[in-house]
């Protein structure tokens, strides 16, 4: 299984909170989410999407300590992924640089979740990026097909098609601080 979400930016995140209660989706209370992100030293930038590519996250939130890789498939959106709980992070970041692994990119967000129809849907706050909505689905079918259907719920919910984000926050924030190094003062 491997998977497939679409996201979105949200505009006016009031409005959407409304329009989810409205469909009786309950969201979890906040969560907060420290992400290191960690690439093979020399592949490809977080800004250049890579079929095959290998990006490995650590999570940190409450008390617990998440280890996921994602390997990209048609987009960035569409994935091989695989997660596992790990009781130590510092540990881990000592393995990961044994194996030419490095951090790239810090990801700070708020997070709250709910599940619905079989699908997780996630509100985001990013730090530097703001309000996003994902849905999200584990499936073996084709990436193209579950994303429309993703969308139709989407559309239901009053997200507009042009509010569509192609890129993870990690890859997003890589931008951001590209932009910054390269833009004239």
């Amino acid at each position: 299984m491997y998977e497939v979400e679409v996201k979105t930016h949200i505009n006016n995140i009031s409005k959407l909170l409304n329009q989810l209660a409205q469909f009786g989706i309950t969201l979890s209370a906040p969560i907060e989410q420290w992400d290191t992100i960690l690439c093979k030293i020399g592949q490809p930038p977080l800004a250049v999407h890579a079929p095959g590519r290998v990006v490995l996250r650590l999570r940190e939130q409450a008390d617990r300590v998440e280890f996921n890789l994602k390997q990209d498939r048609s987009s960035e959106l569409d994935c091989l992924e695989r997660e596992v709980s790990i009781s130590e992070r510092q540990p881990m970041l000592d393995i990961l640089a044994l194996l030419d692994f490095e951090p790239v990119i810090e990801v700070h967000k708020v997070r709250q979740k709910a599940t619905f129809q079989g699908l997780e849907i996630c509100v985001d706050r990013v730090q530097n990026l703001g309000d996003f909505i994902e849905i999200e689905k584990l499936t073996n079918d084709d990436g193209e097909t579950v994303q429309e259907e993703l969308w139709q719920l989407l559309e239901r919910l009053g997200v507009s098609r042009t509010d569509r984000v192609l890129k993870g926050y990690d890859t997003l924030l890589a931008e951001q601080a590209l932009d910054k190094h390269t833009t004239p003062s």
